[in-house]
């Protein structure tokens, strides 16, 4: 029987490790694997051993692991549970060798790498140039902190646009149209996810006018409506715009126009394929647009009350636009390529 060559004990034959003290055995010690009656006994002693650690009799726990290994000095799961049974009792130093015994004979043993994880420290992160990033304290944390947002917000005001920029768009409006002379009736809109309404006026349609703007709107909004309102492609649709302003926090806006449907041919298909035709439109008339939201109103009238009802709005890039055809995409493919639609609840 070999002898270790470190604390002289009697080792198995076929053992990789002394059993006593762990120490590696010599290649020309090793002989046949283990037979399998003593794996069988290797296997018992280990039952054991799990038993006893779950009642807390720790010692005996780890006098049967010692025995197990005894037998088959390169069992992965006697290294590993002798590791447990030192790591219950606070000897970690111990723990740490046993569990690496078991990684030197299996270095791909999971459970012995996940056991050796849990009880070594922490490493420290280290920079860019291998040394140790240095904690930091709160006083520390807070000034670095307040510096980066001092940073941040200079960075924001110096790159702040010129005014003239904005100039290439519409501005942003909040602002409806008012009655201008007797031609105007009074329309009701209705916002999307709420049933209160809002009187505002809307010019009654005359195909042979241009449509009417507010005294407040600017030069650039007023032409954006009149380019998208005299193209071909709108015209050829009877769709007419009656609203486009400008989101001053990206390159978006927002344009309104009223649905050419009548009242039996009102459906989502219809207002999806009018919305795409419109931002088709606007954005190839606006090269500095990168997306837009598109809202289409319903004129439908009662008597000599003009009512505009919202039945439809989403949103939409001018990547996503472009990827479309309007004669050969389906209605599921320009439905898909809407963001945050919203459909009156009657429209099917």
């Amino acid at each position: 029987m070999p002898e270790c060559s470190k604390c002289k004990a009697n080792v198995a034959a076929h053992a990789r490790v002394c059993s006593e003290c762990g120490a590696p055995m010599r290649s020309d010690s090793l002989s046949a694997p283990v037979p399998e009656e003593n794996e069988e006994s290797v296997h018992q002693l280990l039952l054991n051993a799990h038993l006893l650690k779950i009642r807390g009799e720790l010692e005996s726990a780890a006098a049967e692991c010692i025995k197990a290994l005894r037998i088959n000095p390169d069992s992965i799961e006697a290294h590993t549970l002798l590791g447990d049974v030192y790591t219950s009792q606070g000897k970690t130093e111990d723990a740490i060798r046993w569990y690496k015994l078991a990684l030197d004979i299996s270095p791909e043993s999971r459970k012995s790498q996940d056991r050796l994880d849990e009880i070594l420290p922490p490493r420290r992160a280290l920079g860019r140039f291998g040394f140790p990033i240095p904690k930091l304290n709160l006083v520390t944390l807070i000034a670095a902190t307040v510096l980066i947002l001092l940073v941040v917000l200079i960075a924001v005001v110096l790159n702040r646009p010129q005014p003239s920029a904005r100039d290439q768009l519409a501005p942003f409006s909040t602002s409806t149209p008012a009655p201008s002379n007797p031609s105007v009736a009074p329309v009701t809109t209705v916002t999307p996810g709420s049933s209160a309404t809002r009187q505002v006026t809307e010019p009654r349609i005359d195909e042979r006018s241009q449509p009417s703007q507010t005294p407040a709107a600017s030069d650039a909004e007023s032409q954006a409506i009149n380019q998208l309102n005299s193209s071909n492609a709108l015209s050829n649709l009877g769709l007419r715009v009656t609203d486009f302003s400008l989101d001053p926090r990206d390159s978006g806006a927002t344009v309104t126009f009223i649905s050419a449907t009548g009242k039996d041919t009102l459906n989502s298909q219809a207002v999806v394929r009018e919305g795409y035709a419109v931002l088709r439109e606007l954005f190839a008339q606006n090269d500095a647009l990168t997306a837009a939201t598109v809202r289409v109103l319903y004129r439908s009238t009662t008597n000599s009350k003009t009512s505009l009802d919202l039945v439809f709005t989403g949103d939409m890039t001018k990547q996503k636009n472009s990827q479309l055809n309007p004669e050969t995409s389906s209605y599921q493919d320009l439905l898909a390529a809407f963001d945050n639609t919203w459909f009156r609840d009657d429209l099917k």
